[in-house]
C-alpha cells in the first residue's frame, strides 16, 4: 500500500489489472501486501483510476517509475502476458470510449493511449520493462501466477516486445501448463504452480455450509451467447428443486465484464418462469464480500475463474461454463469438478457436481504458498545481489527485440514484396483478357458490318413477318 515518506522498508511497485472492479485481479493486490509486511507497497496500474477499486491508491505505473525510487517490481497475477493497452484502455473508460479509439486513425489513437497512460503507450500494459526507466533500471521485477501462453497467438510483430518483457524479469511463475511449455520453448527460467489465490482458505478459514444457495455467475459474453429467458429455463431444469435459493453473483463490475442489470435480468426471467422461487440478486461489491459469497455457496456455476478458484478453496462443489482460459486452468489443477459446461450440459454437469465429493483443495493452496515462499525468497536474494548482470540481462533483451523486430520487418517487406508480384501478375492477366475481349469485340463489329450479315439479318426479319418456319 502507499506508504509515509518516513517507511524505511525496501519499496515495492505491484502492478496488475487493479485499475479496475474485477475481484480476482483485486484480491491478488490483498493477499500480496498481506503476505510482504516487510515491503513498503505502492500499486500501479496502466492507466490510473479515478477512483481506487483498492483501499490504498492506484497510479499510473509508469509515472510512478519515473518519479520514485524502488527495490522491486512485482506483477501481481492474472492473464497479462497478451493482454493489448486497447483493452485496458477498454476497462478503465467504457465501450463507447473504446469504439472512438476503433475508429479513429492510427495517430489519433496512439495519442488517445498515450495520454491515459502517463504520457507513453505501455505495451504491454502489465508487466513493467525496467530497461525503459532510467531511475529504477536495475530493480528486480517479478511476475508470479501469470498466464503467458496468448503470447504465442500474438502478431509477429508485437511478440518481440512482449517476449523482450519477459526477459527482463528476474523471477517469473506461471499458473497453467500451457505457459510453462511457452517459456520452456523460449528457454525462459520459470516455475509452475497453482494460482496464487488459492491460499485465501489459508488466510480466511471458515467453515462448509451446505445449506446455502446456488450462486450463478453469468457474465455480458454468456448473455451474448443465449438471452436471459434461455438461460433461466436451463438453471430451472438443471437445479429443479423448488425449495433451493438461486443467487446470482458478478464478479466484477468493470466495462466488459459484468453488470448489476444483467444479473438482475437473470432474476426476473427466473421469477416469471418459476414465480415463488428463491431467486436473489447477490450485493456483494467488495473483495471479501465476493470471497464470503462463494464460500458460502451450496454450489458455484459461473465463468470467472477465480470464483472457481475461491470455490475449491473452500470445498463448494463448481461448474465453471465453458470459456478456454478457464477450461485450461481446470484441467491442469481442478479436473475432477466439471468444466466447459454449455447450455445444453448444464443440467448434466450440475448434477455430476454434486453427485462428488468436493473437500477444499488444500493441496493446491499448499503448493500456491510454498511457490510463493520461493518467488519471496528468490526476489529477495535479488535485491541483495549486484544487479549488473540484470542490467546487461536487459540490455541483452532489448537487442534481441530489436533483432526480432527487424526480421519481422524484413519478413513483412518479402511478404509485400511477393504480395504485389502477385497482384502484377493479376494485372497481367486481367490486361490480357480486356485485350482478348477487345479482339473479340472488334471480330464481332466487322462481321455485323459484313454484306453476308445483313443479308442474314433481312432474310430472318422476312421469316418473322411471314412467320414462316
Amino acid at each position: 500500500m502507499q506508504q509515509p515518506t518516513t517507511d524505511d522498508r525496501p519499496s515495492l511497485l505491484a502492478t496488475g489489472a487493479i485499475e479496475r472492479d474485477n475481484f480476482g485481479d483485486l484480491l491478488y493486490a490483498v493477499l500480496l501486501a498481506e503476505r510482504l509486511p516487510g515491503w513498503a507497497l505502492s500499486f500501479g496500474a496502466p492507466i490510473a483510476p479515478a477512483v481506487s477499486p483498492l483501499e490504498a491508491e492506484v497510479a499510473n505505473w509508469s509515472t510512478l517509475l519515473d518519479a520514485q525510487d524502488f527495490a522491486a517490481a512485482w506483477v501481481v497475477g492474472g492473464e497479462v502476458g497478451a493482454t493489448p493497452p486497447e483493452y485496458a484502455y477498454l476497462t478503465t473508460h467504457g465501450m463507447d470510449a473504446r469504439r472512438r479509439l476503433a475508429h479513429a486513425s492510427l495517430e489519433e489513437s496512439r495519442a488517445a493511449l498515450a495520454e491515459a497512460m502517463g504520457g507513453r503507450v505501455l505495451d504491454p500494459p502489465y508487466i513493467p520493462r525496467p530497461s525503459a526507466y532510467p531511475r529504477n533500471a536495475d530493480i528486480a521485477l517479478v511476475i508470479n501466477s501469470v498466464g503467458l501462453a496468448g503470447i504465442a497467438r500474438e502478431p509477429g510483430w508485437r511478440q518481440p516486445r512482449l517476449i523482450a518483457a519477459l526477459r527482463e524479469a528476474d523471477v517469473v511463475s506461471v499458473r497453467d501448463r500451457a505457459s510453462s511449455a511457452y517459456l520452456d520453448e523460449l528457454g525462459i527460467r520459470h516455475t509452475l504452480a497453482p494460482d496464487f489465490a488459492h491460499i485465501v482458505a489459508l488466510e480466511r478459514p471458515r467453515p462448509r455450509d451446505t445449506a446455502g444457495p446456488v450462486l450463478v455467475h453469468l457474465s455480458e459474453h454468456a448473455l451474448h451467447q443465449h438471452d436471459a429467458e434461455a438461460w433461466a429455463a436451463a438453471l430451472l431444469a438443471a437445479v429443479p428443486d423448488a425449495g433451493v435459493p438461486l443467487r446470482m453473483f458478478t464478479a466484477g463490475l468493470a466495462p466488459g465484464h459484468d453488470s448489476t442489470a444483467s444479473a438482475e435480468s437473470i432474476a426476473d426471467a427466473l421469477l416469471r418462469l418459476s414465480p415463488g422461487r428463491d431467486v436473489t440478486v447477490s450485493p456483494a461489491s467488495g473483495i471479501w464480500d465476493r470471497v464470503d459469497e462463494i464460500a458460502a455457496a451450496r454450489l458455484w456455476v459461473g465463468a470467472s475463474l477465480h470464483g472457481r478458484i475461491i470455490a475449491s478453496a473452500y470445498g463448494v462443489p463448481r461448474v465453471s461454463l465453458a470459456k478456454p482460459k478457464v477450461d485450461a486452468y481446470a484441467a491442469d489443477w481442478d479436473a475432477e469438478q466439471p468444466y466447459g459446461a454449455t447450455i445444453d450440459t448444464l443440467a448434466e454437469a450440475i448434477a455430476a457436481a454434486l453427485a462428488a465429493e468436493s473437500a477444499p483443495r488444500d493441496d493446491l493452496a499448499r503448493q500456491s504458498l510454498e511457490n510463493f515462499t520461493v518467488v519471496a525468497g528468490a526476489l529477495d536474494a535479488a535485491v541483495a545481489g549486484d544487479r549488473t548482470a540484470a542490467v546487461r540481462t536487459r540490455l541483452a533483451a532489448c537487442r534481441e527485440e530489436a533483432d526480432d523486430a527487424a526480421l519481422v520487418a524484413q519478413r513483412a517487406s518479402a511478404e509485400i514484396r511477393l504480395a504485389a508480384e502477385r497482384v502484377e501478375r493479376q494485372r497481367a492477366l486481367v490486361d490480357a483478357a480486356a485485350k482478348r475481349t477487345d479482339t473479340i469485340r472488334s471480330e464481332l463489329d466487322a462481321i455485323r458490318a459484313s454484306r453476308r450479315w445483313q443479308l442474314f439479318e433481312s432474310m430472318d426479319r422476312a421469316k418473322t413477318r411471314l412467320r414462316l418456319p
